[in-house]
């Protein structure tokens, strides 16, 4: 895509907002899009995003106009607009007032360092399955210190380079990890009684 075309158009979304607008390439080339950018980028008043076609963009226009480039992984689309949305959603959700209350978003995956722990709704049995008593028990404090267990858990298993990131030296962590490991070892125990 040509410089000039995407320069008046930038121009003239610069001079509405009164000055300089924060420019989003969206490009292969770009750094990963990661939780800690959509916070950072929620805390600008204004955000351009530019998405390329065909080959890309102009790379003068890249040299005078744009501050960042942001990719969503190692894959090409066949254009920005896919990537814009996603960034704009991931954005936009963290603005304040958007969602009903921050709890909407600091307890999800990627938000502190861990993936969220699984979600469970009604009925208490479904296919034979059941919710786990600890969440139907009342228990405010033994729902929290589950969720978060379970989501240290998931971490482990699934993201072990988010996992080994992790502060887990608080007293609360270091009681989790230990009846953790108490529960590992009794799974593997009866597994072994079982062969």
């Amino acid at each position: 895509m040509q410089a000039d075309p995407l320069y008046r158009c930038w121009e003239a979304v610069c001079d509405e907002a009164g000055g300089p607008v924060h420019t989003i390439y969206l490009s292969p080339c770009g750094h990963t899009f990661r939780q800690a950018d959509a916070i950072r980028l929620s805390r600008l008043e204004n955000l351009i995003l530019v998405c390329g076609h065909y080959e890309g963009i102009d790379q003068r226009f890249i040299d005078e106009c744009v501050d960042e480039e942001i990719s969503l992984g190692d894959f090409v689309l066949t254009g920005g607009e896919i990537a814009a949305m996603a960034v704009t959603d991931a954005v936009c959700r963290m603005v304040p007032g958007v969602l009903a209350d921050p709890e909407c978003f600091e307890d999800e995956s990627h938000f502190n360092g861990l993936l969220e722990y699984p979600q469970y709704s009604r009925p208490a049995v479904w296919h034979g399955r059941e919710v786990p008593a600890i969440l139907l028990s009342g228990n405010h404090e033994k729902v929290r210190q589950w969720r978060r267990k379970q989501a240290l858990r998931r971490t482990r298993q699934r993201r072990p380079d988010m996992y080994e990131k992790l502060d887990l030296s608080s007293k609360q962590d270091r009681k989790l990890l230990k009846e953790m490991e108490a529960e590992d070892h009794e799974q593997s125990g009866d597994l072994e009684t079982v062969d």
